[in-house]
């Protein structure tokens, strides 16, 4: 076993990647700056994001039912990729904010996006929010499908939150969460939740 680095001088649009992804074609997609790499096993291929959105950082990105990529960025709104093009939206769109942090794919095939101020989902048509008599969290970290389908969504200094479809579950420091900016969450074999902050590591079980 050994390490193989890559990097710019291999390819790679900018050396700051935040997210990488396999499709369901075993297609590997690399996120960074400006846009994504398709890695062939090879080499990469750049694919850019439209002129004047180089500057942007793709935080995230998501595969849909139909192979789509949905693509996070920090200031741009999202972009989907159907292979061959890119489609755009934002704020005018519907999109909640355009500074986009996280993206997931539900179990109906509704993809959830959570923004630096609140949550969004698009159900193939176009973008809805959650009603706003529903208390719910805005500064949005990060969002992961459990296994029973539920949402969690953490976030920069509002804790962590389950969502049922129905109405949000919030946990926090007085909860005995470690910390209420939670940077990260993935959910074990056994069904534990693990959540990562600056301060250390919580297991919620």
């Amino acid at each position: 076993k050994r390490f193989i680095n890559y990097s710019k001088e291999d390819g790679l649009l900018d050396n700051r990647v935040n997210c990488i992804i396999e499709n369901k074609n075993k297609q590997i997609y690399v996120a960074t700056q400006g846009g994504i790499n398709k890695f062939d096993g090879k080499k990469f291929k750049n694919i850019p994001l439209k002129p004047g959105l180089a500057q942007n950082q793709v935080t995230s990105i998501v595969a849909d039912n139909q192979n789509n990529l949905w693509l996070c960025t920090d200031g741009a709104g999202i972009c989907k990729y159907d292979g061959a093009s890119f489609h755009y939206y934002n704020e005018k769109d519907g999109l909640v904010n355009d500074n986009v942090r996280s993206a997931c794919l539900d179990k109906d095939g509704k993809i959830w996006f959570g923004t630096r101020d609140g949550i969004c989902f698009f159900d193939g048509k176009s973008f809805k929010k959650i009603d706003p008599a529903v208390a719910q969290p805005h500064n949005i970290s990060q969002i992961i499908k459990d296994k029973n389908g539920n949402l969690w969504f953490c976030t920069y200094g509002e804790g962590i939150s389950r969502y049922d479809y129905k109405t949000f579950i919030n946990y926090t420091e007085n909860d005995g969460l470690i910390l209420d900016w939670i940077r990260f969450a993935t959910q074990d074999d056994a069904g534990n939740f693990w959540f990562a902050s600056k301060s250390g590591v919580s297991k919620f079980d």
